[in-house]
C-alpha cells in the first residue's frame, strides 16, 4: 500500500506465511529510485534520533521473532520516501517507479527462497495537487520597518499540460507586510515540467515574525 503525507510517500508491505510450515526471514530491504530517499521506519528509535539523509542506504537487520512466521502470521515493513526535489510531481515520468522490493527466507529445513518487485505509483491513485508548486528560492533573514525588500519564488508546472503563469499577490494592503509596487506580473507561458522564478517586492509595515503562505500568492 501507499500513503501520501505532505510530500512524502509511505511505503507499506506486509509479508504472510500462506505455506503449512514456519518460515524464517532473512531480508526485507526497499532500494529507491535515484529520485527518492528512503527511511527505514522498521525501527523506530534509529529512524527518530538519525538524519534522515544518513538513513537513506542503512538496512535494519531482522532479529528474533520479527524473523519467525508461523503459517498465517502477517508482519508489516513501512518506509518513508521523500523526494529528492521536495515534492512529488506527478507530471514527472520518471517518478513513478519508486524502488524495488527484496525479499528472502527460508524454510525449517534450510531451502531459501527470495522474491524482488518493483513498486509503481501507477498501481494507486494519487492526492488531488495544485497546477503549479511554489517553493521561497530566496528571502532575506531580516527586513527593515518601511524599507522594501525582495523575495524570490520558484514555480514549478506540475500539471499534464503547458500553463500560462500569472502572478498576483491579496496580501492585505493594511497589514504587517505589504506589496510595494505592482500587485502581479505578466503571464508566462510554462511547458510541463518547466520552472520560472518570480520577484516580488514587499515592504515591513510592522515589527515582529512574520507569515506568508503560497494562499496569500
Amino acid at each position: 500500500k501507499l500513503h501520501f503525507l505532505h510530500n512524502s510517500i509511505f511505503l507499506e508491505n506486509q509479508i504472510q506465511n500462506t505455506t503449512k510450515a514456519s518460515l524464517f526471514l532473512d531480508t526485507v530491504k526497499f532500494e529507491p529510485t535515484t529520485h527518492y530517499t528512503r527511511v527505514d521506519l522498521n525501527d523506530l528509535a534509529s529512524s527518530r534520533d538519525d538524519d534522515p539523509s544518513k538513513q537513506e542506504h542503512k538496512d535494519i537487520p531482522l532479529r528474533g521473532a520479527e524473523s519467525f512466521l508461523k503459517p498465517g502470521d502477517v508482519r508489516q515493513f513501512l518506509y518513508q520516501l521523500i523526494p529528492q526535489r521536495g515534492f512529488i510531481n506527478p507530471a514527472d515520468k520518471r517518478m513513478e517507479d519508486l524502488g524495488r522490493l527484496e525479499m528472502a527466507w527460508k524454510s525449517a529445513f534450510g531451502e531459501p527462497g527470495r522474491l524482488h518487485s518493483m513498486v509503481n505509483m501507477q498501481q494507486w491513485k494519487l492526492p488531488p495537487t495544485d497546477d503549479v508548486h511554489i517553493t521561497v528560492a530566496k528571502i532575506p533573514s531580516k527586513v527593515y520597518l518601511e524599507t522594501p525588500f525582495s523575495m524570490e519564488l520558484r514555480v514549478i508546472n506540475v500539471k499534464a499540460e503547458v500553463v500560462s503563469l500569472l502572478v498576483e499577490t491579496n496580501l492585505d494592503p493594511s497589514g504587517a507586510i505589504s506589496i510595494y509596487g505592482v500587485t502581479s506580473s505578466d503571464a508566462t507561458v510554462l511547458p510541463l515540467g518547466a520552472e520560472a522564478t518570480v520577484r516580488i517586492d514587499l515592504i515591513a509595515l510592522a515589527a515582529g515574525l512574520r507569515t506568508i503562505s503560497t494562499h496569500q500568492i
